[in-house]
């Protein structure tokens, strides 16, 4: 079932979800990705049936939402033994928190993790560990939009009821070192089972469900957060994947990347219809993200969140350039020292990608260019955009990439695509951007 909320912020009567949604047996939803495109639900469905127990990705699509596909976790039915089971999807689209009782009967569960190994294999779920898991029962964990704060229920020792809320913190990146789990108090937990909690990104509110003044066995409740239970702040990036010729929006999966060592930080889908997309990026990193769709070649866009602590949306639309023959597309995530024609490390994922695209296009051929601002000498900023030109053209050629399929030209300051008058409009002009010269 679903809710809208009114212009009024009062929540509209439930609707049933339509097809392909609502298959035989018990139906639910674990969660939805932040940009509203992917629902998890329980159960294995395969041909429109259920068919065991597991889960499974239902996608937006133009007409509505994609069949069912099942996600393909190694070694989890044998391990999970048809117990009942619940698992939480983490913002970055690769990281799955299950919870399940290893033996028939017991009722009890554990909460485990497994990690996308491409094409939805999932690796073999594995255990948080001792210090999250005890001999009594843990269950309905919620990942907080920064990848570190576990929120989870549990009825062990010291609680104020059968379940309450805990919060714990991953200490590193093994997924079996937590902070000793903290419960979450009186304002929160109550004298009955309390679980299924989670976290607006924005970490001001939380929603659980409780049977505290509840209006039957038990209810989802809102309330605002106190400072010391919230989460680590994040930045919420939001706009629209569109086609950078007609303007008009892309279907497109979205990847986002760590450009200190271009290891990959996440993944999202734009949605079909108006190429909306959202993702969510914990702060202290400095990350890429691009869009890729078929015939098309991203422009990426990088956002450095090194400095930024608190809580912040931002809106940024991302293009893609149809490959035809010359159309330009702007490499944003090149980076070389302050007037010189090193390329940094940070270049190295950018340039990949550039790589790849014509590794899978053979015919392809293209003009590299470099272009600066108007500061400097004109000799010197012409020198200095061929030699970036220069330095970008060996990186793909040690690829693999032919001689004969790529040039490499300086433009200087002749060709602005911005004002020089402010340091916005000089950051535009000093840039590198590739020309289709043959597809």
């Amino acid at each position: 079932w679903y809710s809208l909320l009114d212009k009024d912020k009062m929540w509209n009567k439930a609707i049933k979800m339509p097809p392909p949604f609502n298959q035989q047996k018990y139906n639910g939803i674990q969660n939805i990705t932040p940009d509203g495109n992917t629902i998890l639900v329980r159960g294995s469905i395969e041909n429109d049936f259920y068919t065991t127990h597991g889960f499974s990705f239902y996608q937006r699509t133009l007409s509505g939402w994609s069949n069912p596909q099942k996600l393909n976790i190694r070694k989890y039915e044998k391990m999970s033994n048809g117990v009942y089971s619940g698992a939480y999807l983490s913002n970055d689209g690769q990281t799955l928190l299950m919870y399940f009782g290893e033996k028939e009967g017991n009722e009890n569960s554990d909460l485990y993790v497994s990690f996308l190994k491409g094409n939805n294999e999932w690796t073999q779920p594995r255990s948080l560990g001792s210090v999250i898991n005890t001999n009594d029962d843990e269950s309905t964990m919620f990942l907080a939009s920064d990848g570190v704060t576990l929120y989870f229920s549990s009825d062990r020792p010291g609680g104020l009821g059968k379940n309450d809320i805990y919060m714990s913190k991953r200490l590193d990146s093994t997924w079996t070192k937590w902070s000793t789990p903290v419960n979450l108090g009186p304002s929160v937990n109550t004298s009955v089972w309390d679980a299924y909690y989670s976290v607006a990104a924005s970490g001001d509110y939380a929603y659980m469900v409780s049977a505290r003044n509840s209006l039957g066995g038990s209810d989802i409740v809102r309330f605002k957060l106190k400072d010391e239970i919230k989460p680590n702040p994040v930045v919420l990036i939001s706009g629209k994947v569109l086609n950078a010729k007609t303007k008009l929006p892309v279907d497109a999966s979205i990847q986002y990347q760590f450009l200190s060592d271009g290891s990959s930080a996440g993944i999202a889908h734009s949605n079909p219809a108006n190429g909306e997309y959202k993702i969510v990026l914990p702060y202290g990193q400095n990350y890429g993200f691009s869009a890729a769709a078929n015939g098309f070649m991203a422009v990426s866009d990088n956002m450095d969140l090194t400095t930024i602590s608190t809580y912040q949306e931002i809106n940024r639309d991302l293009y893609l350039v149809p490959i035809e023959i010359g159309e330009v597309v702007r490499l944003n995530n090149i980076f070389f020292e302050t007037g010189k024609s090193e390329l940094k490390s940070e270049s190295f994922p950018e340039l990949d990608r550039v790589v790849k695209y014509m590794l899978d296009n053979p015919s392809m051929e293209i003009e590299m260019s470099g272009h600066t601002d108007n500061v400097g000498a004109d000799a010197a900023n012409m020198a200095l955009s061929n030699d970036r030109a220069i330095a970008v053209k060996t990186y793909i050629l040690s690829k693999g990439i032919t001689e004969n399929r790529i040039a490499a030209k300086g433009y200087g300051e002749t060709k602005p695509v911005a004002t020089n008058d402010t340091d916005e409009g000089r950051q535009l002009n000093r840039r590198v951007e590739f020309t289709v010269l043959k597809k």
